[in-house]
């Protein structure tokens, strides 16, 4: 790996993720709500049935056995498309699963939201790793004009390094602690490539403030350099 290498990168398309399976997850979700809801007015017509047929031997409306029919057909499909999330997600239940009641579908489809949530959660942390790790990557690529070991930069980069590859190991999905902390260590290297690459829409007191989070988080001597245009960013 040569010194300008970025040695953490992501293969992951968070976006496609959350794209994919959370809005077919979630439509599964309320289908069942409606099926329960169904079911649940059936209950209650079929429990009328059963006094009618107990007590006149009336038997159940054409109507209403079609219904049973139509739900069972609806029930069926419903069964079929969260299993194919199940699978999708690779979740063991869903190679062993005989689904005979809608308990057991929602049993099923609360395993299916769950790991949807935490594939949603995966993905948004993906994208604030790439988030980071551009800037990092720009971070490695950045030289001193006069002296290519000037030893604030090394620092700094080391820095970056070791901070990219805190969170490329980071395992935790707590996805609003994760980012604010991620957002807090790379903030001052943002800074710095905001003093090298953006000084013409950089006001003066917006450029003092740059001038000082740097110096404070890197040392002076990178704030003056970059003060002074003495950074550039090698180009891949």
């Amino acid at each position: 790996m040569n010194a300008g290498a970025c040695p953490f990168r992501l293969l992951t398309d968070g976006r496609k993720i959350r794209q994919g399976m959370q809005p077919k997850h979630i439509a599964l979700q309320r289908q069942i709500a409606s099926l329960a809801k169904w079911f649940s007015e059936l209950a209650g017509r079929l429990a009328q049935v059963a006094t009618d047929l107990e007590g006149a031997r009336t038997l159940p409306p054409e109507a209403l056995v079609r219904e049973l029919d139509e739900a069972r057909r609806e029930f069926s499909a419903l069964c079929a498309g969260v299993l194919d999330a199940a699978r999708a997600f690779s979740l063991p239940e869903a190679q062993t699963a005989t689904i005979t009641s809608l308990s057991q579908l929602e049993q099923l489809m609360m395993a299916v939201s769950e790991a949807a949530d935490a594939e949603e959660k995966r993905a948004m942390l993906a994208e604030a790793r790439e988030a980071a790790f551009a800037v990092f990557d720009r971070i490695l690529r950045m030289t001193h004009l006069d002296d290519p070991k000037f030893p604030a930069l090394i620092a700094c980069q080391a820095k970056a390094r070791d901070i990219g590859r805190a969170i490329a190991d980071s395992t935790s999905l707590d996805v609003d602690v994760q980012r604010t902390a991620w957002a807090d260590a790379v903030r001052p290297f943002s800074d710095l490539l905001t003093m090298v690459e953006g000084r013409e829409s950089v006001n003066d007191d917006s450029w003092i403030v740059l001038e000082d989070n740097v110096a404070k988080a890197f040392g002076r001597p990178l704030a003056v350099a970059a003060t002074r245009s003495r950074l550039l960013i090698r180009k891949i």
